[in-house]
């Protein structure tokens, strides 16, 4: 039997035959005649919904170590919900989401939320993240441990920034529709071998690692918990996303040009008063030094004539004091000869 090429395989089926068989279609099923051929067991996080119910098997819900909410990540911001997502679409202030090409979770927004805008791009993280780089949007909706692998992936490679954004999760997850997975097993399988696989998938579910004696202990390993650890799937906010960052002051925002102009012309109008009471002030200030200066002058020059009769007068009060001594020794001179 010849062999296709990509090129060959993509131009003989179409889209609608390759989304049948790929992971977590809409639909999840085989028309093959002869069950020979059919496939057994879809090993995947299916999503289970009611028309997968009536043409396949399912195992009991698969709840991952995290929620299977459906949730938006990427990089915008200031999104509180769905319902905020989808008003700000119709007021034209966010652009479409990203999700995936005839999967349950797409056709499933469209129905519960019609009118959504909604780009459909590859089911993997590449693509996601290239639809990112290249603006086609900001949003992608899948479920929340998708979104959680998605970031986790990103920081390790180094791609945490797109387009100078953070990834993150963006706004309360979805509480209700879509979240529960599940084992696709076909319709042909025997229903205890569906049965089978539910109960130790419930056993691994529920076993605790830490119970020697249990089904799964610590030492062995084997529980959905300690599998899904493995992957060292990141906090999804390591990426250090925001949705409420701190808005910078933007003046054009904040005033009319009305208000601009007032609050320059009160602005200048002060600088204004300011200088002319300045100018008075020094002005008043020269001339009090001006008069203060001939006063001093002429104190100086009166202390200077007024230096020399103080000296003349000490000494004419020293030559009568000398007078006096000499009448006193003459007068001393008297007794004595007395």
């Amino acid at each position: 039997m010849p062999q296709l090429s990509i090129d060959d395989a993509q131009n003989t089926y179409s889209n609608t035959y390759r989304d049948q068989y790929n992971c977590g279609q809409n639909d999840v099923n085989e028309i093959r005649e002869n069950d020979l051929y059919k496939t057994d067991m879809y090993w995947s996080l299916y999503l289970i919904t009611p028309p997968r119910q009536l043409l396949n098997q399912f195992t009991i819900p698969y709840v991952p170590p995290v929620s299977g909410a459906i949730t938006m990540y990427g990089t915008a911001v200031k999104i509180k919900d769905f319902e905020d997502f989808i008003a700000k679409q119709k007021e034209g202030l966010q652009g479409p989401a990203c999700s995936f090409e005839s999967t349950a979770l797409s056709k499933y927004l469209r129905v519960a939320f019609p009118g959504i805008k909604l780009i459909d791009v590859q089911n993997n993280n590449v693509a996601l993240y290239q639809a990112l780089r290249d603006g086609i949007c900001d949003v992608i909706i899948n479920t929340y441990v998708y979104a959680e692998d998605f970031i986790s992936e990103r920081y390790d490679l180094g791609e945490c920034i797109v387009n100078g954004m953070p990834i993150g999760i963006i706004g309360k997850s979805l509480p209700y529709g879509l979240s529960q997975f599940g084992v696709g097993i076909g319709r042909h399988i025997l229903r205890n071998v569906t049965d089978t696989i539910s109960f130790w998938m419930n056993i691994l579910m529920t076993c605790a690692p830490g119970d020697v004696d249990g089904e799964c202990p610590a030492e062995k390993g084997g529980s959905f918990a300690q599998m899904f650890s493995k992957y060292e799937v990141h906090d999804p906010s390591v990426c250090g996303y925001d949705n409420n960052p701190p808005e910078p002051m933007n003046i054009d925002n904040r005033f009319t040009k009305q208000e601009l102009g007032k609050i320059l012309g009160i602005t200048s109008g002060c600088f204004v008063v300011f200088f002319i009471i300045l100018y008075f002030v020094l002005r008043k200030l020269c001339r009090n030094n001006e008069i203060q200066a001939p006063n001093t002058q002429l104190q100086d020059s009166r202390k200077e004539t007024s230096i020399p009769t103080n000296i003349g007068s000490a000494q004419q009060f020293e030559g009568s004091a000398q007078h006096f001594k000499g009448s006193s020794q003459n007068y001393d001179a008297s007794i004595d000869t007395y």
